[in-house]
C-alpha cells in the first residue's frame, strides 16, 4: 500500500483532539495520560503512519482548552476554562503556556469541588488560519465539545457508579 502524502496526512489530522485529563489516569512521571479523540478518517490514517511523529513531533496550529470541571454542592457540573491558540508549535512545546493557565483556572476554586482538570488540544487547519478566517467558530466548537463530551462523560461515570 502506498504511503499517503504529507498534505493528505495533515488534512486527515485536522480536528484531531488530544485529551489530557487527570481522570484519564497518570503516567509514571505524574502527568495525566493523553488520549486521542478523532474521527474515522484520522483513525485509518494513524494506523498507516508514524502517529507519534505526525501528532507530537510535527508543529501544528492548536486550539488549546485548559479546563477545571467542578461539581457544586447541589450536584450540578460546571467548568472554569480558558481557550487559546498556539500557532505552528509542537504540542510538547506548549507546556510552558498550558501549565500556568491551568493553575490560574484552578486558583480560587475550592479543591473539594474539583472533579477533574487538564487540557484538550485540537489540531486546526493550517491554511484557514493563515487566511485569517473567523477564529470564533473554532472557539465555539471547542465550547460545544467541552459541554457535550467532557461533562457528559463525568455524568455517565457518576450514573454507572
Amino acid at each position: 500500500m502506498r504511503k499517503p502524502s504529507d498534505k493528505v496526512i495533515r488534512s486527515c489530522l485536522t480536528g484531531l483532539r488530544l485529551v489530557s485529563m487527570e481522570s484519564n489516569g497518570l503516567k509514571e512521571d505524574g502527568t495525566a495520560d493523553v488520549k486521542i479523540d478523532c474521527g474515522p478518517s484520522a483513525r485509518v490514517m494513524l494506523s498507516r503512519v508514524d502517529a507519534n511523529r505526525w501528532i507530537v513531533d510535527t508543529p501544528h496550529n492548536w486550539l488549546i482548552t485548559v479546563v477545571v470541571i467542578i461539581k457544586d454542592i447541589h450536584g450540578n457540573y460546571d467548568t472554569n476554562h480558558h481557550l487559546f491558540l498556539e500557532k505552528g508549535r509542537r504540542i510538547d512545546d506548549t507546556a510552558d503556556v498550558v501549565q500556568p493557565k491551568l493553575q490560574n483556572a484552578k486558583n480560587g476554586i475550592n479543591e473539594k469541588l474539583i472533579v477533574d482538570f487538564g487540557w484538550i488540544a485540537e489540531i486546526l487547519p493550517t491554511k484557514r488560519l493563515d487566511q485569517k478566517q473567523n477564529e470564533q467558530k473554532y472557539f465555539d466548537r471547542a465550547e460545544g465539545y467541552l459541554e457535550n463530551w467532557i461533562i457528559s462523560r463525568h455524568i455517565e461515570q457518576e450514573l454507572a457508579a
